[in-house]
């Protein structure tokens, strides 16, 4: 008796170990295949916001355009909106300055960039006779991606 108590015993305690064993291994799989998931997703969501934000600035731009006759004949070749403004200002910087009051009347600050895999810094803006375009650059302006297109005779 003794024998079959003591052989129970120790087959119990084998199969124990080989049970977490195996209920570790399972969870390592479920980590692994979840984890990668999760980072698309998050990813996704940051573009997104990124478009949405892109699509916020865009109206912006164009409704302080379309209220404003200084900017009648106005172009800008992708315009840095995240940097400081000079106390002598440009066209350029007062279209930011009125983008930032635009912005606070709504209790809220020019939208930065959330997704910055591939070196993306900030938001510019690029004006012309037709378009109003908001892009994602990196911090040297050598790499772009259209986020948002508005054609002037649509608004």
């Amino acid at each position: 008796m003794r024998k079959i108590i003591s052989n129970f015993l120790k087959n119990k305690s084998r199969s124990t170990i080989i049970e977490i064993i195996v209920v570790i291994v399972v969870l390592l799989i479920l980590i692994v295949t979840a984890v990668p998931n999760q980072i698309k997703k998050i990813d996704n969501s940051k573009k997104e916001t990124d478009v949405a934000n892109a699509t916020l600035i865009g109206n912006a731009v164009a409704k302080i355009i379309n209220q404003e006759d200084a900017y009648n004949n106005y172009s800008v070749n992708k315009l840095n909106i995240s940097h400081s403004i000079p106390d002598k200002k440009s066209l350029d910087e007062e279209l930011i300055e009125e983008l930032i009051q635009e912005f606070n009347k709504f209790d809220m600050e020019i939208p930065t960039l959330k997704y910055r895999k591939g070196g993306f810094k900030h938001f510019s803006v690029t004006v012309d006779k037709n378009n109003i375009i908001v892009y994602a650059h990196n911090k040297n302006v050598s790499k772009s991606v259209e986020l948002f297109n508005l054609k002037k005779n649509k608004i």
